[in-house]
């Protein structure tokens, strides 16, 4: 679904911060050809799809685990956090989700960043999903996002170095919060 703030699974984060749930929540060449672009997209499509299979099955550790070692998120409203900051945040965000009844991606599109070897991809995505809160409660949660992220090809196959979010709107038992 999201993208944990993203990529990460991004609306969950944007989902239980506006809610106060939380406390505060390839090609090594730099000018790749058309066929080299069309071929990461794909290779990165790829990615997604097991992201948001990885979310509907609540597997956290995986989402995390697409991450650089290096990896910084930037929020909406400007805050910016480390990937310790930011796994800690989706660890505990992750014990409040219930149920994901939806969440899919779609890659709008892809251009090779500044440095050899990273790619800008800009998606968006949806997702549904049920939260119980501490007191026992259960909330309906609805989302769309738009995000950059900047994916980079490693040893371990592809990783999010950098992922920002663009645009966000989220519902809670059916009521816009954001």
């Amino acid at each position: 679904m999201f993208n944990f703030e993203r990529r990460r699974a991004g609306i969950l984060i944007t989902l239980l911060a506006a809610t106060a749930l939380v406390p505060t929540l390839g090609f090594a060449s730099s000018h790749p050809t058309q066929s080299g672009l069309d071929s990461v997209r794909k290779e990165i499509e790829a990615q997604y799809a097991k992201r948001d299979q990885a979310f509907k099955s609540k597997d956290f550790d995986f989402l995390k685990s697409q991450e650089t070692s290096d990896y910084s998120e930037k929020a909406k409203d400007g805050s910016v956090r480390s990937k310790e900051e930011s796994d800690a945040l989706s660890d505990q965000m992750a014990s409040m989700v219930k149920e994901v009844t939806d969440q899919a991606t779609k890659v709008e599109s892809v251009t090779a960043g500044d440095a050899d070897g990273e790619y800008i991809v800009v998606s968006s995505d949806h997702g549904s999903l049920t939260l119980a809160t501490p007191d026992g409660q259960t909330h309906a949660a609805e989302g769309r996002s738009r995000q950059r992220d900047v994916w980079v090809k490693t040893g371990q196959g592809w990783k999010i170095k950098y992922h920002q979010e663009l645009e966000s709107t989220v519902q809670i038992d059916g009521k816009t919060v954001n």
